[in-house]
């Protein structure tokens, strides 16, 4: 019975994975900073050997060579074999907490940190292991979590060949779900047109929806770039008389449109300036109406009131002038503006209740309206098949970690 018993003992308590990626990196940091004092002492021996040597070669030499030796090792300008060498210290990268929008940055982040620091990792490794110490929360922390069990599972072998295959599986599970197909469904709609934007704030999105578009063709960029752009922009640079952008050319395009929009508000802040220093000032004061001398009044005869017609007082004083001329009142008022759509009073176009009515849209509206619809339809599809695809990667990724 004792052997029996000795030989069933109770099951070791898993270890936590990030304490254990803590220690991993404790002692990696650790042997770092030993092998950079060990370079540090051999770099401290050898120029101590090189000063005794120059101190006896100096000591045999003349006084003149002496002399001249010391000038040149005192010129603050002559490189000397101990430098100074200042060492780059890059910022590392945010915590991850699985955000596909963030994704992107975050690889990029460990790689330019991975690139200015190479010898801080001593194999791929260590690299992935500095990579998964980010990852504290939300699906970065389940993911990095199914790596360790995955290891533990497996006695300890390693869930990655090296840093490219940590990457590609990285892309798969952290970046955004299909991008191209967004981008070009976007591009093949008017949802990106330039509409009341400047160009430079067009140019960012479109710039953004070609590279992920996967565009590369300079006609197909020209003529989906020239689409968006604003009507007399898009005229302003197809009719330059000198100067005009190849169709084939889309950076030309892309600076002709830039300058005729930077021209267009100079212009109009300059129009916008002589409109308000030419513009006539307000009227402050209200002109009154000299009073009347009571005893001219009393003096002059009171003037009749015409046929059929009877004023309520005949004597204008300052609080009582002369009533108009009724007749003023008899001419017809201005009618109250229509809409241009319903042809009803009330409101303009742009504000109809009745612009969504098809029967009353004009052609331009019609197709629009169209292309918007098919838009949104495309994307509320891709939407739904990028979703379909997560969920069976998410249960595919399951089911081969266990």
């Amino acid at each position: 019975m004792s052997h029996q018993g000795a030989s069933e003992k109770a099951p070791e308590a898993p270890q936590d994975p990030f304490r254990l990626l803590q220690t991993a990196m404790a002692a990696l940091m650790a042997r770092q900073e030993k092998t950079e004092d060990t370079f540090e002492r051999a770099i401290n021996n050898i120029q101590a050997h090189i000063d005794r040597l120059t101190a006896a070669q100096n000591a045999s030499s003349a006084p003149a060579t002496a002399s001249t030796s010391h000038t040149v090792s005192s010129d603050p300008h002559t490189p000397t074999l101990r430098s100074s060498t200042s060492k780059i210290k890059p910022a590392t990268p945010s915590d991850f907490s699985g955000d596909r929008t963030r994704g992107r940055a975050f690889l990029n982040s460990c790689q330019t940190y991975i690139r200015l620091c190479p010898d801080h990792f001593p194999s791929d490794q260590h690299k992935i292991l500095w990579a998964l110490s980010f990852m504290k929360d939300g699906r970065a922390a389940k993911w990095a979590d199914q790596i360790f069990r995955w290891e533990e599972a497996h006695d300890g072998s390693e869930r990655f060949l090296d840093w490219e295959d940590f990457s590609d599986e990285f892309r798969q599970n952290f970046f955004p779900l299909d991008v191209e197909t967004a981008a070009v469904n976007r591009l093949e709609g008017t949802g990106y047109y330039q509409r009341a934007r400047s160009v430079e704030d067009y140019l960012d999105e479109f710039l953004e929806l070609i590279s992920d578009s996967g565009y590369t063709d300079g006609r197909t960029i020209v003529v989906k770039f020239r689409r968006g752009l604003r009507s007399e922009i898009q005229d302003a640079v197809a009719t330059m008389s000198t100067g005009r952008p190849s169709n084939t050319n889309p950076e030309a395009w892309y600076q002709a449109a830039r300058t005729v929009d930077q021209n267009r508000i100079a212009n109009e802040a300059f129009h916008a300036t002589g409109r308000s220093s030419h513009a006539p000032k307000p009227l402050t004061t209200i002109p009154r109406v000299p009073p009347t001398s009571t005893t001219s009044s009393n003096s002059l005869p009171r003037p009749s009131a015409p046929f059929g017609r009877t004023n309520a007082h005949t004597t204008p004083t300052p609080s009582k002038p002369v009533p108009m001329d009724i007749d003023a009142t008899r001419k017809p008022s201005a009618l109250p503006p229509v809409c241009f759509r319903c042809k009803e009073p009330g409101h303009i176009k742009s504000e109809c209740p009745k612009r969504f009515d098809v029967r009353l849209m004009d052609q331009d509206e019609k197709e629009e309206w169209i292309q918007r619809l098919l838009a949104e339809k495309d994307a509320a599809e891709a939407q739904r098949a990028s979703e379909e695809s997560q969920e069976a990667s998410g249960e595919d990724f399951a089911t081969d970690s266990w």
